[in-house]
């Protein structure tokens, strides 16, 4: 159980430190684009979809949350985190009848999407979800677009999300 608990702690620390830079270098942009003297391509790079003002990348292989998490920051993005019901209708109709990590867990306690540390309140969640087993912390999204808890070292595709710059 201390392996476990070791775990636990481990990814944690480094899903905390990540989702602070990641928050770090959108307020960055943020900034940057306000002052309105910037103008870039407001395309998607090779591969990835657009929708209104972020680009999403659904990866062909599969691995586990931790490293779809990383694989997503590698790519200056984060593991998709949804905001409204057109965003969940977007991903429902790009999914290719597998299942797909989502940027959510309860390592903490409660379901918080990672790229903000809020809780989820928007819920799209299958029938019996948010499962009760205490091995199952991360989210994942099935073919149908609901939601469910997964064990994290289940090998799935992932979804990266990032915003459009400016």
């Amino acid at each position: 159980m201390k392996d476990l608990d070791y775990v636990k702690t481990t990814q944690l620390m480094a899903e905390q430190y990540s989702s602070n830079r990641f928050t770090e270098t959108e307020d960055i942009l943020e900034s940057v684009c306000s002052w309105g003297k910037i103008t870039i391509d407001h395309s998607c790079p090779y591969r990835w979809k657009h929708q209104r003002k972020y680009c999403y990348y659904f990866s062909t292989e599969k691995t586990n949350w931790t490293n779809a998490l990383s694989n997503c920051i590698n790519r200056n993005a984060y593991l998709v985190s949804i905001s409204s019901d057109d965003e969940q209708g977007f991903l429902t109709n790009n999914l290719n009848e597998v299942d797909y990590w989502l940027g959510m867990s309860d390592l903490e306690g409660a379901w918080k999407w990672k790229d903000s540390g809020m809780l989820i309140s928007t819920s799209f969640w299958n029938r019996g979800e948010p499962s009760k087993d205490e091995n199952k912390d991360c989210g994942i999204m099935y073919p149908n677009g609901t939601w469910a808890s997964a064990v994290c070292s289940a090998q799935n595709r992932w979804i990266c999300k990032k915003k459009l710059i400016c």
